[in-house]
Parts: C-alpha cells; structure tokens; sequence
C-alpha cells in the first residue's frame, strides 16, 4: 500500500474533486468551533499528530491551522481517498501531509516515531464492535430506558455496558502503546458505537483498560439526548504528570462543543455534558 506525501494547502483546497468542493467545506466548516475549542483546553496547538481512520480529514483541518504536523492513516476500500491523492501536484518549499493508505492493524510497516497526540475520530472496527456488545446486552426493559434517557437525560438510567468487556480494541490500545509519547494525549471521538457515555461500567472499564496502558483518563464528555456521541481524552504518563498537565490547562476554556462528522443536524447541537474529570 503506498504512502503519499503532499502538500497541506493544495489537499485541504479540494479543488481536484471539484463536484465535491462544496460538501467537503461544509464538513470542515463544521468542524471548526468544536476543534478549536478542543485545541485550546488541552494545548494542542503545533503538535505532532497521528490521526487514525481520518477519512479527507474534515476535523484535522482545524489541527493544521494551528500549526500542527500531520500523518493520516486510513484503509481506502473505495479508493476514492488514492485517487484524490494522486491529483495533487507537488510542490517545491511546502509542508507536506503524509497520508499511509493502509489498514491501520499495519501501522508498525510504515511508522517508528512517537506522538504529541494519537487521534481516533469513529473508528469503525471499534464503533462496530462495541456497538454489537450494547446489541447483545440489551434486554426489552434496558431498551425502554434507553430511549427515556435519551429523550430526558436522566443519566442515572443507564447501565448496559458489560463489566467484563473492554472499551477498546487491542489494536486501539497497541497504537498509543507503541506511538504516543510520554505526556502525550489520546483522544477518542465515539459516534456510532451505541454506547451511552454516562453508564458508569462503561466509564469504569475506559479508567481500566487505559490504566493498563499507563494512560490517565482526563475528561468524558457527551452530547445531551444523543449519549452515544462521546469524546475521551487520555493522558499518557504517571498520576502526577497528569494532575501537572491538568494544572496547567485549569484555566483554558472548557469545550462547549463537539462534533461526529455523522452527527445527525448537527446545528441543533449545543452544548455538551462532561461525565467524567480527573
């Protein structure tokens, strides 16, 4: 499988799959409250970052624009991702984009360096997998007060998650093992998993597996009425290094946002709930 390497400003334009030029700028354009305010709370800005299934990378965009390095990693079934890729010229005195088409289980062929930041936006074999455990787990009445919970919020309600399932893939976890630096974030965007963020064994499980991996859970945040929708932020280094990283950041803006690019109206979002802190 290949890797490209090609110039930020010419690959974010879009203007080689120009009958799709107006779609991909409403994406990114969507994109740019949540992001920022996501760069802003936890110090993103001119960051090295691994960003994992990124698809035409609609919410990196915004990492790029705060100066930001990029590598995107993401399987092109369709090759639609390849054949946009191979129409962009190449220019000489520009920042490149590295973009590896490949499935992600084959990280270790193409990447040997450590990152500020490994990102994870619906990552599909983990969405699916979980999405089947909350299938299985759910009984008539469990379904009942899902759907009441999702109408009213009322987060006490839920708790389908299995005790002895983890949140995530191996292979999620070998990633941040292998390519997250120390002191480095993990972050997890969660959109079609149909896992409700508040359930306390699900929340238990994440602090766990994460743990193993001597990452400290930071921050749970979902959107209110779709719970499912979640963001996880990860710090990787000791208790004390992240009680420090959490000093540091105490006064940055909290997120007010954020956004799945499979959001249903996403307009109509506002605000979010956080569930869990450090």
């Amino acid at each position: 499988m290949p890797i490209y390497k090609v110039p930020y400003t010419k690959y974010f334009e879009f203007t080689h799959f120009q009958e799709k030029k107006e779609d991909f700028d409403k994406y990114k354009e969507l994109c740019r409250e949540p992001i920022n305010q996501l760069i802003e709370k936890y110090n993103i800005k001119s960051k090295k970052i691994l960003s994992i299934g990124s698809s035409f990378g609609f919410e990196e965009y915004w990492f790029y624009k705060n100066g930001c390095q990029l590598i995107f990693l993401d399987y092109d079934e369709s090759n639609f991702l390849e054949s946009y890729l191979k129409k962009i010229p190449t220019m000489e005195n520009e920042d490149m984009l590295t973009y590896i088409i490949d499935d992600a289980k084959n990280y270790k062929k193409y990447i040997n360096e450590k990152f500020d930041v490994v990102y994870f936006s619906g990552f599909s074999p983990s969405e699916l997998r979980n999405s089947e455990i909350c299938s299985k787990n759910l009984n008539i009445k469990s379904r009942f007060l899902r759907k009441i919970t999702r109408k009213f919020d009322n987060t006490y309600l839920i708790k389908n998650w299995p005790n002895n399932q983890k949140p995530f893939i191996d292979l999620v976890i070998k990633i941040i093992d292998d390519l997250l630096k120390n002191t480095g974030l993990f972050i997890y965007q969660s959109y079609a998993s149909d896992v409700y963020a508040m359930d306390p064994n699900y929340l238990k499980q994440i602090k766990n597996q994460l743990n193993s991996s001597k990452i400290q859970l930071l921050s749970v945040y979902y959107v209110p009425g779709y719970p499912s929708y979640h963001l996880i932020i990860g710090f990787k280094g000791t208790h004390p290094e992240g009680l420090e990283f959490i000093k540091k950041i105490h006064k940055n803006p909290e997120i007010q946002k954020i956004h799945g690019r499979g959001l249903p109206n996403v307009k109509n979002f506002k605000g979010v709930n956080k569930v869990y802190s450090f």
